[in-house]
């Protein structure tokens, strides 16, 4: 109880600045106060993010525990949506979660413009449902129950329990044990999803799909290439290894699809250009930036 008042007290005098600094004290309380605790629907609350959405949370879970403490999740990859995507754009977030990206994105393209998030595992879509409902944005957002991969089909997926701190573990290549429970999800190609919905623009991509990057690309190659999406993609050697890959490898498909690569720098602006050749194997990198060779 004690480890709880204390988040919560560092809740009540930090947020409205950003949160308290630094964040370590606030991670360590809410692990200490709200790890163990096993929340009930009843127990989530509604609460506003320093953009003004609105989200039904609980400190157990990590995402939920960096918006209630903090008002933001992945700052510089907001700034770098804020920088890049403008009204009318259509943009994609694959790996969705529970919408935290997605509803950035509506916001900057608005009613002319079109987001497309994939989330595959049952209870995590439901939140994003619930979320992008509850923010009057469906009109925007486009949720898909499915994941975007090499192939069309169903493929099995490990996910984590549902009760499980961080819900974006699921993975259509890390090994059954990593992960608690297996399921079997509907795949598309990116290729197949953009000749079914029409698409006739393309204009931002944010992928993050716990090592199955290389797939969502082998089934994007031909929409890829066409419309040159800028993309945001995670590089997670741990979770590439489940599909055989290495950063390195990653990093070589990206350029090979005509893409220049360059870290996301601070306030999402563009970092130091990275080269498949001079990275090592377990490079990591939360969020790489990566934009059309020729458009510079």
């Amino acid at each position: 109880m004690v480890y709880r008042a204390l988040y919560w007290f560092f809740v009540f005098v930090g947020r409205p600045f950003g949160g308290v600094r630094p964040r370590r004290i606030t991670h360590w309380l809410q692990h200490r106060g709200f790890v163990s605790v096993k929340p009930a629907q009843a127990d989530f609350r509604w609460y506003r993010d320093r953009e003004g959405y609105q989200w039904l949370l609980h400190p157990h879970f990590h995402i939920d525990s960096l918006i209630i403490a903090f008002g933001e999740f992945e700052p510089d990859l907001c700034t770098c949506i804020k920088r890049n995507v403008r009204p009318g754009m259509v943009c994609l977030d694959v790996g969705a979660n529970m919408g935290v990206i997605s509803l950035r994105l509506a916001r900057r393209v608005g009613p002319s413009g079109a987001v497309h998030c994939f989330e595959p595992v049952p209870h995590v879509f439901d939140r994003l449902a619930q979320h992008v409902q509850r923010n009057g944005l469906q009109d925007v957002v486009h949720a898909h129950r499915v994941a975007l991969s090499h192939e069309t089909g169903s493929m099995e997926m490990s996910v984590a329990d549902p009760l499980e701190v961080n819900q974006g573990m699921g993975s259509l290549v890390r090994k059954a044990d990593v992960l608690s429970r297996r399921i079997s999800v509907e795949v598309l190609t990116l290729d197949d999803f953009a000749e079914q919905a029409g698409f006739d623009r393309l204009d931002f991509v944010k992928l993050d799909i716990q090592g199955a990057e290389p797939f969502f690309l082998a089934g994007g190659e031909r929409t890829l290439r066409r419309f040159k999406p800028l993309m945001v993609v995670e590089l997670s050697p741990v979770d590439l290894a489940g599909a055989g890959k290495t950063s390195k490898d990653l990093l070589a498909q990206i350029e090979a699809l005509g893409y220049e690569v360059y870290k996301l720098g601070r306030n999402g602006e563009e970092g130091s250009r990275l080269f498949a050749d001079n990275i090592p194997a377990d490079f990591h990198e939360e969020g790489v930036l990566c934009r059309a060779a020729s458009s510079r």
